[in-house]
């Protein structure tokens, strides 16, 4: 447990993690260097799981947490932000599944938003995502909740977080040490994550868009892909859809998550079926985001190769008809132009 000036969430952080129904473990927070009353806090809790490793300057979540690495005793290794708040029975959950049908390596799950004031938001990740494809997934964006991950101490030898990363330095590690292991997914929420304004990645927000490009990058190189500029730039625009995406996008992204397949085939990075699956699930959200283009999108998504490797439920075909509908609808009322980043419309 890194912990940064967090004097006002770290009890509340520490007391959900000690009243745990899986009691075997210990509990190392890491100071960076905390300028508030959040170590003695620490301090101060009578419980001899709790180990505070003091820090004397500010050197950043991914420093802190390779401190926790060297000093864990563990065969099992836990993360856990300072300010969320553990589900009761979230640690023995976690074990139980690794433990469970001839075990895994990786165990994730869910996890609940949460305000300042710990009442409920809607910002929850509750993806459910097969096994299989949680490791591919990652090439576009990060589907690991970090508070909510148990991880066996062999996956990590030799493995760090990249400390000049000051943003998603987790999500580069995930995405490292992830293939070819076997994970699994508890499709329930383990952990209540806590938003507020100190959090890293609303302090650090004008960095996550470097940091992002350079995770990108480095998964696509192991790839066997060296992407260009604007290679990475089709890249995070298919990691991060919003709706208004335009007709000239969806064939750049057509023939890039082809060509995405193409180099894992060479590569042999990722189990073929796996990837598969994944790209043709983000197919369908390129279409899905392309919805305003009327049915050329709907003709579009049925012809792409891609779509063979996409199983849209009943529910997504519905979604997609209806927004090429509305789409074809307003294109016909009133033509308009599309505002695509990427389009040269």
């Amino acid at each position: 447990m890194p912990l940064y000036n967090g004097a006002d969430y770290v009890g509340d952080a520490i007391h959900s993690i000690l009243t745990q129904s899986y009691r075997d473990f210990e509990l190392l927070v890491i100071d960076d260097g905390s300028e508030d009353a959040g170590p003695a806090l620490v301090r101060a809790i009578a419980d001899a799981r709790v180990r505070l490793l003091d820090g004397r300057t500010h050197a950043g979540i991914a420093a802190a947490r390779n401190r926790g690495l060297s000093e864990a005793r563990g065969s099992r290794i836990a993360f856990f932000d300072s300010d969320d708040l553990a589900a009761p029975g979230m640690l023995e959950a976690m074990m139980q599944c690794m433990d469970a049908d001839g075990g895994c390596d990786i165990v994730t799950g869910w996890s609940e938003g949460v305000d300042e004031r710990g009442q409920p938001t809607n910002v929850n990740s509750t993806e459910k995502i097969a096994d299989e494809a949680i490791a591919p997934s990652l090439l576009f964006r990060n589907c690991i909740v970090t508070s909510a991950l148990l991880i066996k101490r062999e996956c990590l030898e030799g493995a760090a977080f990249d400390e000049t990363l000051e943003v998603a330095s987790d999500y580069d590690l995930w995405a490292r040490i992830m293939p070819g292991r076997r994970t699994r997914q508890l499709r329930r929420s383990l952990v209540r994550y806590r938003s507020h304004p100190g959090n890293i990645s609303h302090r650090k927000r004008a960095l996550a868009q470097g940091c992002l490009r350079r995770i990108h990058a480095r998964q696509l190189s192991r790839l066997g892909v060296e992407a260009s500029d604007a290679d990475l730039t089709l890249h995070a625009r298919l990691a991060d859809l919003t709706f208004g995406t335009s007709k000239e996008t969806v064939l750049a992204a057509e023939a890039w998550l082809l060509n995405l397949e193409a180099a894992n085939a060479r590569a042999g990075l990722y189990p073929a079926p796996a990837f598969r699956k994944v790209l043709g699930a983000q197919w369908y959200r390129v279409c899905h985001s392309a919805g305003g283009n009327g049915f050329w999108t709907w003709r579009r998504y049925f012809a792409a190769p891609l779509f063979k490797w996409s199983s849209p439920t009943g529910k997504e075909r519905y979604d997609l008809l209806r927004l090429t509908a509305r789409g074809a609808l307003r294109n016909l009322i009133r033509p308009r132009r599309q505002r695509d980043p990427l389009s040269s419309t």
